[in-house]
């Protein structure tokens, strides 16, 4: 068993270098959504503080677009797993960020296979998150705190992770090719040459 502890760990990755002097879109205004694990209703519409969703899975059940931003309420903790569906566009990618104020809102994924998990997509921005995942004792499952998993997609634009922390993952110590982590990008898949372009 490893446990992966990885503190302030920043991850850049980008559509492609672009030449001098060509700028990227306007970001489009897309819509707010809030999620405060602590007092929050998944009655609610999400789109205001006083309407803000309670669990991961109500977040996680959500198609997002161009962008939208999912903003979790600061000093709260979450259990479970936030896997968000959609993605973003260039110069308008989905934000997930924080509002109101005290320490940064925890995930704990409590043994899943990623605390924070996007599945074949692209054009996201993750900031200011506190992540771990953590489950019994293992010699067999693989864990990670944040995962970006992308099969026979081609080539994934536009990742930003920033600010985020990650520790506590006590996943086996596997390597290739589905190992555990705390951030990871996994490529597979045979049909289609897939890649995260990286900066």
């Amino acid at each position: 068993m490893a446990l992966w502890r990885t503190r302030i760990l920043t991850v850049i990755a980008v559509a492609a270098l672009l030449p001098t002097g060509v700028a990227l879109a306007k970001t489009s205004s897309g819509t707010t959504y809030y999620l405060d694990c602590g007092r929050g209703d998944d009655g609610g519409s999400g789109t205001s503080v006083g309407g803000a969703w309670r669990s991961l899975a109500k977040a996680s059940g959500h198609v997002y677009g161009p962008g939208d931003r999912l903003l979790l309420k600061r000093g709260t903790s979450c259990t479970g797993v936030l896997a968000p569906e959609g993605g973003g566009a260039q110069g308008a990618p989905v934000r997930i960020d924080t509002y109101g104020r005290g320490a940064k809102p925890h995930i704990e994924g409590a043994g899943a296979r990623a605390a924070v998990h996007l599945v074949n997509t692209e054009q996201w921005v993750i900031r200011n998150l506190d992540i771990s995942n953590t489950g019994p004792a293992t010699t067999t499952d693989r864990r990670a705190g944040l995962l970006v998993r992308l099969t026979d997609y081609g080539v994934a634009h536009g990742f930003t992770v920033d600010g985020v922390d990650v520790h506590d993952v006590n996943g086996a110590d596997f390597k290739d090719p589905d190992p555990s982590g705390g951030i990871l990008f996994s490529v597979r898949g045979s049909a289609v040459p897939t890649l995260p372009h990286c900066l």
